[in-house]
């Protein structure tokens, strides 16, 4: 029987410390890289998107009410147009607006103005709906003014933004497809409290259109 001597034993023993060492000093930078947490610091290409038009469904739930709207949205920069149909059997209506405000028109309410589209809405509906942001969360992008964290925010196994939380509200998404080499959400899940938004959209156009 062959006994290992006590130095060969003592270089065994410093062999498998400095290994368990260098494996805690990896590990750290193992966690530090995953790509899940890593994507939420970086901007999307969603993120720059300025110009482009949607079609979908809007609905709107809340503790005594709901309904839903046929939905037309074109972004152009900084100008939006909005047509609604239908929203809650009140007909249809149009919003335009851009940095200066925005004007609601619809048979229901005549023409009316307001500084912002959360303002005009709700005097109009009764909705609050954070129309400013969805110009953001629409496209599956945070909004820029508030960064995520790994607490708030999840990502699906192909590092695409699955859920966040910004603003109040929680933001879900989902049934993803590729439009113009870009991944986008055709589905939005937009809560707070007992307000309930639903967002699906059934054809994305990028580039400009006309207002």
């Amino acid at each position: 029987m062959n006994l290992e001597s006590p130095s060969n034993l003592s270089l065994r023993h410093s062999i498998l410390k400095f290994a368990g060492m260098i494996i805690l000093l990896l590990l750290p930078g193992c966690t530090l890289l995953h790509p899940a947490f890593d994507k939420s610091l970086e901007p999307t290409s969603a993120d720059t998107m300025s110009h482009w038009k949607l079609k979908g469904k809007i609905g709107i739930r809340t503790k005594e009410d709901g309904g839903s709207a046929h939905l037309r949205w074109i972004q152009q920069g900084s100008r939006y147009e909005l047509s609604l149909s239908g929203p809650l059997g009140q007909g249809a209506a149009s919003i335009h607006g851009n940095q200066s405000g925005v004007t609601l028109k619809s048979r229901r309410t005549g023409t009316l103005y307001a500084d912002t589209p959360e303002q005009l809405i709700s005097e109009a509906f009764g909705w609050h709906v954070p129309i400013s942001n969805l110009l953001y969360w629409i496209k599956g992008s945070p909004t820029p003014d508030h960064k995520l964290t790994q607490t708030h925010s999840r990502y699906d196994e192909e590092g695409r933004l699955e859920s966040f939380s910004q603003h109040g509200w929680t933001i879900q998404y989902s049934r993803f497809r590729q439009v113009n080499g870009l991944f986008l959400p055709h589905k939005t899940v937009i809560k707070q409290d007992d307000i309930k938004v639903t967002l699906i959209v059934s054809k994305w156009e990028l580039g400009r259109q006309s207002l």
